[in-house]
């Protein structure tokens, strides 16, 4: 279902590999103006949804992959700054959480979850974290603010999967 709704999340999905181009050619300002294009589009399209009435489980599930295209491309925060890749394991612990928690969805057969406060918190850490990074400078202990929201908000979502 084709709307402008969910036309501006597919957008999120399409300019998300823009984030890459920009990562690996080591060009930081446009990697940080994109983040925030795509970061604010993200905000743009729940926000449309409702006031256009425009809300469904379609655009629901598109918003979904679309967040972890974009939030999923954090991780190129690695490639641009070698000082951080003592701390890969990090982002390999949110994959962890994305695989199971996708996995949990299939199998409960629930491709969309309220986004509880709790998750809005931890992806605005993820995108404030990630911009902060790309434009001031590479802050390790920011990785730990973000694994901390994150993984509480992987809990909630685990047990909402779980017990609902």
């Amino acid at each position: 279902m084709l709307n402008i709704t969910n036309a501006v999340t597919a957008s999120r999905i399409l300019l998300t590999p823009l984030l890459y181009i920009f990562a690996f050619t080591r060009n930081t300002a446009a990697f940080a103006l994109m983040w925030v294009v795509i970061g604010a589009s993200d905000s743009l399209d729940g926000y449309l949804a409702r006031r256009l009435k425009q809300v469904s489980a379609f655009g629901s599930t598109l918003d979904t992959i679309a967040d972890i295209f974009y939030f999923g491309s954090g991780w190129l925060i690695f490639v641009i700054f070698p000082i951080l890749r003592p701390f890969w394991w990090t982002f390999g612990l949110v994959v962890i959480f994305i695989c199971v928690e996708s996995a949990t969805r299939l199998l409960k057969k629930r491709t969309s979850l309220p986004h509880t406060n709790l998750s809005k918190l931890a992806s605005f850490s993820v995108f404030l974290s990630v911009l902060y990074m790309a434009t001031i400078e590479p802050a390790p202990w920011l990785l730990g603010v973000m694994l901390v929201l994150l993984t509480a908000s992987f809990m909630e979502k685990m047990s909402i999967l779980w017990w609902s």
